[in-house]
């Protein structure tokens, strides 16, 4: 399965819906095709403001998942955007919480 990456020009916002967990199978499946989506050519700006990451539909986020949500972060950090991550199992919560994610994303409920 692959993500469905969605940019709502008029909004600014970029939407990255995981279809499922988001573990290292799954990572290693779709993450180039995630990083394309957000990374810019240097001094180019990014058509979006705000990076939606949607794990509503997962379940499990492992170490590689949640150092993709780390190096997207990063890069919308650096190009002056602002990051969200939608979720919806308390177990992904708990994870994004035990991380300190929620001091560096928003964290929204879905």
């Amino acid at each position: 399965m692959k993500p469905t990456i969605e940019l709502d020009r008029q909004k600014g916002v970029l939407s990255i819906q995981i279809p499922g967990d988001l573990t290292s199978t799954s990572v290693r499946e779709f993450q180039k095709e995630i990083l394309a989506s957000v990374l810019m050519p240097a001094g180019v700006a990014p058509p979006w403001q705000v990076v939606a990451f949607d794990l509503s539909a997962a379940q499990m986020v492992d170490s590689m998942g949640l150092n993709l949500i780390v190096k997207i972060f990063k890069i919308v950090r650096a190009a002056g955007g602002r990051m969200q991550v939608v979720y919806h199992d308390t177990n992904v919560h708990r994870t994004l919480l035990f991380t300190r994610l929620d001091h560096h994303v928003e964290l929204v409920k879905g």
